[in-house]
């Protein structure tokens, strides 16, 4: 059967630009540098379009593993639905202590802002939004936009602030938080607790540290609108985290919004539905246009 066809509605083509080198941070002991990557889903026809609200993504892994390739077969939903997303690699705590994860996701950040134009990105619209070890990291840089004191590297002239910080289970304060390392999905300990090998010290050594990184004690009335998500039989990360989170931008006058999933638990699928997506849509459309 031949067939001859004229009409088509056309939705918007999205390609995947892999491999993007945004940072070259120190390595191997400070003896050599590795190239810190991202990955970018975009219009295939960069040419034709305006430039487009942008999500940073950052996946999770108790600090220990990150894999940013993960999660992009669920992000070119949001791409479809015309947004930029790039999807970053950071520092684990394996290779450096905190705050380097910052440092690493704030330039970024400020990265996509300098090639705004090649990228399709609109540098005042640009959410950060990241899961489990990655929504602390979403919710410090939407906490810390107002200060320049993580913002190490090249850039510098671009800002590392967002306008949005949607919060997948993530932790809000560092302060007697013990969390358990990940290996092949199942939580055990491994090279003790996750958050001391984080900020390469115990609390009881310097609270002072843990004080100072734990996106709670930063939160002030300057913070972008945040909407969080949270399992109530999370076992990783205690719901109570953003419930505090939740209550103290609500105290400071920040717009934010807390969806609590009954029974759900950390990482779950039913963070991951179109319904859920749809949500976050509808959050980021209101607060970025």
């Amino acid at each position: 059967m031949k067939r001859t066809l004229r009409s088509f509605d056309r939705e918007p083509i999205i390609t995947l630009m892999a491999d993007v080198t945004y940072a070259q941070v120190p390595f191997w002991f400070n003896g050599t540098q590795k190239p810190l990557k991202m990955d970018v889903l975009l219009p295939k026809h960069r040419e034709a379009y305006e430039k487009q609200p942008t999500i940073v993504w950052v996946c999770g892994g108790a600090f220990q593993q990150v894999d940013r390739h993960i999660w992009m077969a669920e992000m070119v939903w949001f791409a479809k639905h015309g947004y930029t997303v790039a999807s970053v690699e950071y520092r684990t705590s394996m290779e450096a202590a905190w705050p380097a994860q910052v440092v690493d996701v704030k330039q970024a950040i400020r990265y996509l802002r300098a090639h705004a134009a090649q990228l399709c990105v609109d540098p005042d619209r640009i959410a950060v939004m990241g899961e489990s070890a990655g929504g602390y990291l979403a919710n410090f840089i939407g906490v810390t936009g107002g200060t320049s004191e993580f913002d190490k590297g090249e850039y510098q002239d671009q800002s590392s602030a967002v306008q949005a910080v949607v919060d997948f289970y993530g932790i809000s304060t560092l302060s007697g938080t013990s969390v358990a390392s990940v290996s092949e999905g199942e939580t055990v300990i491994v090279n003790g607790d996750a958050i001391s090998l984080l900020m390469g010290c115990s609390e009881s050594e310097n609270p002072e540290l843990y004080r100072k990184a734990s996106p709670l004690n930063r939160v002030d009335s300057k913070c972008p609108p945040f909407l969080i998500l949270h399992g109530d039989s999370d076992p990783l990360v205690d719901p109570g985290q953003s419930e505090a989170l939740y209550e103290e931008l609500n105290h400071a006058g920040v717009p934010v919004e807390f969806d609590v999933y009954e029974g759900v638990s950390h990482g779950a699928d039913e963070f991951y539905q179109e319904k859920t997506k749809q949500r976050i849509l509808e959050f980021l459309s209101r607060h970025m246009g």
